[in-house]
């Protein structure tokens, strides 16, 4: 009981020290950022041991209470974050479902199979005109001259892939 007798006599200095240590040390825990918090919070701990320990026992001893202090702190905030409040603030709750009207890729299903000329060199990208609309285009790798015929051939999301060929 000796060994801990230290505890009780902490500085009221270093106690505040160490109460916002963990404070700002459990700030940035919830809400992650830049860092300032968490780092004031390790100085302040640092801080409050300077303050406090008279040997290395102690020093030692506080160490292992700070770390069990700081280790039930991120235990806590990691459940809450799968389970509780911060999951809440932290998880998107809604989904963006192409039946409510949200689209990631404009699908292109409707230029299969047209025919159109190449506007650009196609090296192998480049843009092709089908009646009037000019779409971005993709060969197959291989290297098709401005103002020849092209046909798509695929469609992959937005993504039209054309060959050349011969109009007759």
């Amino acid at each position: 009981m000796d060994f801990f007798n230290f505890v009780a006599q902490i500085s009221p200095l270093a106690a505040t020290c160490f109460s916002v240590g963990i404070l700002l040390l459990l700030v940035e825990m919830i809400h992650p950022g830049f860092g300032v918090p968490g780092i004031t919070g390790i100085a302040l701990l640092f801080l409050g041991v300077f303050l406090s320990a008279r040997t290395w026992s102690e020093v030692l001893a506080l160490t292992l209470i700070i770390l069990g202090l700081i280790g039930l702190a991120l235990s806590f905030v990691l459940n809450s974050a799968k389970n509780g409040y911060l999951s809440k603030k932290l998880i998107l709750q809604h989904k963006s479902v192409k039946e409510s009207g949200y689209v990631a890729v404009n699908e292109r299903g409707d230029l299969l199979g047209k025919e159109g000329t190449a506007m650009t060199i196609l090296r192998p990208s480049g843009k092709a005109d089908f009646n009037g609309e000019i779409v971005d285009v993709v060969t197959e790798g291989e290297f098709i001259p401005a103002k020849t015929p092209v046909r798509v051939i695929k469609v992959e999301g937005s993504r039209s892939v054309v060959r050349a060929f011969d109009k007759k």
